[in-house]
């Protein structure tokens, strides 16, 4: 991302218009620009230009006798960070009025501090992949790619000085470097389930950096060529980078061995440009539009995501098109600001010291400008969020999940000696389910004042025996199938439950109309042991929870409540409510669900629910929707409380109000009355 030349005088318009390539692809594919599904390649693009620029500036340094490494250190340092850390300001600045959740602060403050200390790829390689919905809202998510550049240029200029030092072969050292890198690469890419390791760190793209750097060594054996064959090897490079940008998409595991298509495409372009000068291949990169963009694209390529991000975070996830135009020009006008104010004046600088060494003054202050950075982002870490709780009533309403610890989690506890103890001769009542019954646990708990009782729970596992979940990863439904067969073992032999309450998003398995497709995705129930979904899913639905509820009393289980499918929002609602109540928007137009809708996508599971409970004198149902709506509205909040954490899970609130919209019902399955 970077415009210097290779030996104090070089310089190649046409790589300012391979930046320009980078730069509009990755701006475009975040926009959502149709076809520019690739897009993201545009970062492989920048590292091979910063690997052939800086590579080579190293080595002719180092020939020449003339390298000083505080000279290149403060070279770095006042080229990347005065846009860098004005972007990481400006973000904070903003910020302050567009965020208001206490976690969205010490998320940003995290954002900020990391990226100050160029090591932001590390933090969203343990916070999610790249590709994942809520990446979107992540403000600085994009500087992981200028940490990997950084720490590029921390470890470039020490090994290559080694090795010249030792007179190593450099060309063998690029090999084996490049080698490495490219295995590491094809073997750490993530599955978009596991961690990506390869997309975001600095040794997995070494060799990105290597191949630009070893594109120059090159041009004396392209320059042997005839000039078609030259020609012919920049258009082909053209081709490739298209082929990735129009092609790729986020299902193409990325970076693996598909990410030498543009590496090796933008080599291509780079050799037969500096072979031809002024090649047919590479002419229209040297054009003044392209060399334009090319000139403010590092400022571009910082401006445009944090614009993004904070206008889905203010449209509430879904900024329309014409917010997405408006952040694609406000973005390149603050580009072409910065350049003209910022880089423009410290490249003239630069040019004025001439031959005069640079020292280690620039790069300390860089230093110290990242530290004050840090600093800022402690504060969002440690004081923004107290005061954004203090300012809404509503946030102090979000409160931690209250727990015993769970002694008596079965299924998860290899030994029930603990939960013997804990019992003390008493029979508990069971929570069973999936998560939904994991954020229940504890406030019904709290609401009973710590009764006996112990839990049978894992997410993606629903409250019913003997089936198998298709449509999760291999291990979640081998993870499922295996809790419930060791809970059931513990139910069977020590742990002598006196009722239980079944809780699961019901609505989320099986098929309610119809029969499952061949390949057709979702969360199909099918028999232990069996390749695909049962057939007829809503009648093995119905048979194997009533299975299960025969089981349950045969194991001595006397009272069972089945806690129905609660209604379901349309957005993440603690965001939802106290950013529409903060901007002054509708909140039930944002926030809240509509009762008919609601009923809608609830309708089979309580048809399915009452058929069961209709079977046994000893079931009942505990409906959530009296707590949560009128005849109007299901809404995620109630008086001065939020009652979800997310869009289905409920906060401790919202389970204390279905308890009080259900009290009869719960004093009964808990053995009040």
């Amino acid at each position: 991302m970077i415009s210097n030349d290779l030996n104090g005088s070089s310089y190649f318009r046409f790589v300012d218009g391979l930046r320009a390539i980078a730069v509009t692809s990755v701006v475009f594919y975040h926009l959502g620009v149709p076809y520019v599904s690739g897009g993201y390649v545009g970062v492989d693009i920048f590292f091979v230009i910063s690997g052939f620029l800086i590579i080579n500036q190293i080595l002719f340094g180092l020939k020449k006798g003339s390298f000083s490494f505080s000279d290149f250190w403060s070279r770095r340092a006042l080229r990347i960070l005065p846009p860098y850390l004005l972007v990481v300001l400006t973000s904070t600045i903003v910020a302050l009025y567009v965020l208001v959740l206490p976690s969205e602060f010490e998320e940003f403050g995290q954002e900020v501090i990391y990226s100050a200390g160029m090591v932001a790829n590390q933090l969203f390689l343990d916070q999610q992949g790249y590709f994942d919905t809520e990446s979107g809202s992540k403000i600085l998510l994009h500087l992981w790619s200028l940490s990997v550049e950084e720490q590029f240029y921390l470890f470039a200029p020490l090994l290559l000085w080694l090795a010249y030092r030792l007179r190593i072969s450099i060309l063998g050292f690029g090999v084996v470097v490049a080698i490495t890198s490219l295995v590491g690469c094809i073997y750490y890419t993530g599955t978009g389930i596991t961690k990506n390791y390869a997309f975001y760190l600095m040794p997995f793209r070494a060799g990105e950096f290597v191949v630009g750097g070893a594109m120059l060594g090159a041009v004396s054996y392209l320059q042997r060529l005839p000039a078609v064959a030259i020609e012919v090897i920049g258009v082909l490079g053209i081709v490739l980078i298209a082929y990735a940008v129009f092609c790729f998409n986020s299902q193409t595991p990325f970076p693996s061995y598909w990410a030498m298509l543009p590496v090796v495409g933008t080599a291509m372009v780079i050799g037969a440009g500096v072979a031809l000068r002024r090649g047919v291949g590479t002419w229209w990169l040297a054009t003044p539009p392209m060399v334009g963009i090319g000139v403010v694209s590092y400022a571009w390529y910082l401006w445009h995501w944090p614009a993004l991000a904070l206008a889905r975070i203010y449209n509430f996830g879904n900024p329309s098109p014409k917010w997405m135009a408006a952040v694609g020009v406000l973005s390149f006008a603050l580009a072409i600001c910065t350049h003209i104010w910022i880089e423009r004046p410290i490249l003239t600088w630069r040019r004025e010291k001439g031959k005069y060494r640079l020292g280690w003054y620039p790069a300390i202050n860089g230093v110290v400008a990242c530290i004050i950075a840090c600093i800022a982002g402690l504060g969002f870490v440690y004081l923004a969020p107290k005061i954004v709780v203090n300012l809404s009533p509503l946030l102090a309403s979000i409160e931690p999940y209250p727990s015993n610890g769970m002694a008596c989690n079965l299924g998860v506890i290899e030994s029930t000696t603990a939960c013997l103890t804990y019992l003390d001769g008493k029979r508990p009542i069971l929570v069973f389910g999936d998560s939904h019954a994991g954020v229940s646990y504890g406030a019904i708990e709290a609401a009973y004042h710590n009764p006996a009782m112990a839990g049978l729970m894992l997410p993606n596992c629903p409250s019913i025996f003997d089936i198998r979940v298709v449509g999760f990863q291999a291990t979640t439904e081998a993870n499922c199938v295996d809790l419930k067969s060791r809970g059931l073992a513990q139910l069977e032999t020590d742990v002598h439950a006196k009722s239980a309450i079944l809780i699961s998003l019901w609505t989320m398995y099986g098929k309610w109309s119809g029969e499952p497709g061949p390949g057709e995705q979702g969360r199909f129930l099918a028999e232990l042991g069996a390749d695909a979904p049962a057939p007829a899913q809503r009648d093995f639905y119905q048979r194997k929870l009533t299975e299960t509820i025969e089981k349950l009393h045969s194991l001595g289980v006397e009272r069972i409540a089945l806690f129905a499918p609660v209604p379901e929002m349309p957005r993440f609602a603690p965001d939802c409510v106290v950013r529409a109540l903060r901007y002054g928007f509708d909140v039930d137009e944002l926030c809240s669900v509509t009762q008919a809708a609601s009923k809608d996508r609830r309708t089979g599971a309580m048809q399915l629910l009452e058929a069961v409970a209709a079977q046994f004198p000893y079931v009942r149902i505990i409906d959530p929707v009296p707590a949560m709506c009128d005849d109007t509205w299901c809404r995620p909040y109630r008086h001065n409380a939020i009652l979800y954490r997310d869009i289905n899970h409920l906060l401790p609130a919202g389970v204390r109000a279905v308890i009080d919209a259900n009290r009869e019902t719960f004093d009964w399955v808990m053995g009040s009355k």
